[in-house]
């Protein structure tokens, strides 16, 4: 019960256990986390076909893994930071902190907390998970600015879920509206938008197809979220991971889908974000960016069920 530490192919991991649930983290890569699950249940972070590991700081996101959960911060695609006095610091592929490695701050039976420093901007992103009863982990986020200027950020959760036939992704019904960041589609156009579930003529998004359709899609909603809340059922509706949030401090969803599009393999992401089309927008430009204030923080939280089939160990 609760964490432990332990060393798998000379890197230390870290094991949350508590009731069914089973969660495995990476500090060394990001503090990614390489397997949550229930016991007698199905595997939900992808397992990837690349060995585990990154090229190290700044390296481009499609030469590592490509699998488990991934924290995204400052930025997703690439981009400059638009204010001083960082003003033109380029901010490298997926952000800084998925290839840095995260130091293990604090550890109680329950809780574990990392923490890391950003290379090309300054700041201290702290994360904390917390395993609660119902098979539930609670990801609290703590981000400083030690610096007397405002400091434009983006941030999302970047969970690559192993994914079924005839899995579903569940949505509140609000959600409808999206704008589409990028897609193999050659007639979809960046940032027009679309109704969700559809995609191109009569493609669903919301259901994974039993037949490959060899594309990727990742669509962003429009409006920010009012109901802070994703999901994805198997088709028996016997498991399912849910995805809980506050959409005063996340207001934003993107669905990523990914049916051999890229990399000739097959996933799917729920990414709760804050801000908007993965990079740090123009100060003057029409989408606009999220701030930390000078000497100030940002704290946001995020909860993920697991519902499992067994009622024990396996």
């Amino acid at each position: 019960m609760g964490f432990t530490s332990d060393t798998v192919g000379g890197r230390e991991v870290w094991v949350g256990e508590r009731d069914q649930l089973r969660i495995v983290l990476v500090p060394e890569l990001g503090s990614k986390i390489v397997s949550l699950r229930c016991f007698g249940g199905r595997e939900w972070l992808y397992q990837g076909s690349r060995p585990l590991g990154n090229n190290g700081y700044a390296s481009a996101f499609d030469e590592s893994d490509g699998r488990g959960w991934d924290e995204m911060f400052p930025n997703i695609d690439p981009c400059r930071v638009p204010t001083a006095p960082w003003q033109d610091v380029s901010l490298p592929d997926h952000g800084e902190v998925w290839s840095l490695p995260w130091q293990v701050a604090s550890v109680s039976d329950n809780a574990l907390t990392l923490k890391v420093h950003g290379i090309r901007y300054p700041y201290e992103l702290q994360k904390r998970l917390v395993l609660k009863e119902d098979h539930v982990v609670r990801f609290d986020y703590h981000v400083k600015n030690p610096t007397p200027f405002p400091m434009p950020f983006f941030w999302a959760a970047h969970p690559l879920l192993s994914i079924q036939p005839l899995d579903q992704v569940v949505l509140p019904e609000d959600c409808r509206d999206y704008v589409v960041s990028n897609s193999t589609l050659p007639n979809v156009q960046p940032e027009a938008v679309y109704q969700w579930p559809y995609i191109g003529a009569s493609q669903r998004l919301d259901v994974v197809a039993e037949e490959r359709s060899g594309e990727a899609h990742k669509v962003f909603f429009r409006n920010k979220m009012r109901v802070g809340e994703a999901a994805v059922a198997s088709a028996d509706g016997r498991e399912r991971i849910d995805f809980r949030f506050s959409p005063e401090d996340i207001p934003h969803l993107a669905v990523w889908v990914n049916d051999g599009g890229w990399r000739h393999e097959h996933n799917l992401a729920l990414e709760p974000a804050i801000g908007f089309l993965d990079v740090l927008h123009a100060v003057d430009g029409p989408i606009p960016n999220e701030y930390i204030l000078p000497y100030g923080y940002r704290e946001w939280s995020l909860e993920v069920q697991l519902h499992c089939p067994l009622d024990g160990k396996q």
